[in-house]
């Protein structure tokens, strides 16, 4: 089992929660990385 926003979502930021958006953060987590050329794609997700 996994924390839940009032007992319901179950992820650190949602889209469309409206009534969940006083628990929820909408600052994103950002990683830099330094792209050369041996990096042939990027992967973005979310869950």
């Amino acid at each position: 089992d996994v924390p839940r926003v009032n007992g319901q979502l179950a992820v650190a930021r949602a889209f469309g929660d409206q009534n969940l958006k006083a628990h929820l953060s909408s600052e994103p987590d950002v990683r830099l990385v330094q792209v050369n050329s041996g990096i042939e794609f990027v992967i973005l997700a979310s869950d």
